[in-house]
């Protein structure tokens, strides 16, 4: 998937916990719950994941943004998606809420991951609302091109006015986009004027999240770190 061997550093780590939870390792008792978690990192509420970091013969092993960089189309929505469904793992919400588009070449919308929860659900963060559509680019999306993503033709796409009707949330993602806050602010403010036509354009959250916003999600979820 990238150039950096992350699949062999996965299974090396993830065969190194193996063997230390069993005390397979040559010599070694098996460790205790309470030795697990300093050796490991591993939180309470959750004793069989991994902190951001993961330490194997000395060497740190972690997922950066430049690795984000390197994710295909395909790789990228993959991320997303298992992002949110392991949010909402975290917060005892089934990962059925969570759909993402079929084959990448089709139409998807404007909309490639969704998140809809079940009336009475919240979320927050990354998630900002429990009707919230991503769109996945595997490229840079400046603020000149967010208009024509939003509305093609000039005409706003049906899934962002649906999301705007249930108060929900429209997120771009830019996989090769790495912005500044000012820069931010200022693609924001593209996506805003892009639905300022609507009858109800404060009900739409929207936000931009680049490749470093996604490491910072990442780290909530070293389990979908290992993946990437």
């Amino acid at each position: 998937r990238n150039t950096r061997g992350s699949f062999g550093c996965a299974a090396l780590i993830a065969a190194s916990f193996r063997c230390a939870r069993s005390g397979a390792i040559l010599g070694q008792p098996r460790l205790t719950d309470s030795e697990q978690h300093g050796r490991f990192g591993l939180a309470t509420e959750a004793p069989f994941a991994f902190s951001g970091l993961a330490e194997l013969g000395g060497h740190m092993f972690e997922v950066t943004a430049e690795d984000i960089a390197l994710l295909s189309d395909e790789d990228l929505r993959t991320l997303v998606a298992r992002l949110c469904e392991s949010t909402l793992k975290q917060r005892g919400i089934s990962t059925s809420c969570v759909t993402s588009g079929g084959n990448q070449n089709a139409p998807d919308g404007g909309v490639d991951v969704r998140v809809e929860l079940p009336p009475g659900v919240e979320t927050g963060g990354f998630i900002p609302k429990p009707e919230t559509g991503f769109q996945v680019k595997a490229e840079d999306t400046p603020a000149s091109k967010i208009r024509p993503e939003m509305r093609p033709k000039n005409v706003l796409r049906a899934a962002i006015r649906e999301l705007a009707d249930r108060s929900g949330a429209y997120i771009i993602v830019s996989s090769k986009g790495s912005v500044s806050d000012s820069t931010r602010r200022k693609r924001r403010r593209a996506m805003a004027q892009a639905i300022n036509d609507l009858p109800n354009p404060d009900a739409l959250e929207v936000d931009f999240y680049d490749r470093r916003r996604l490491e910072s999600w990442l780290w909530d979820h070293p389990g979908t770190a290992l993946w990437v």
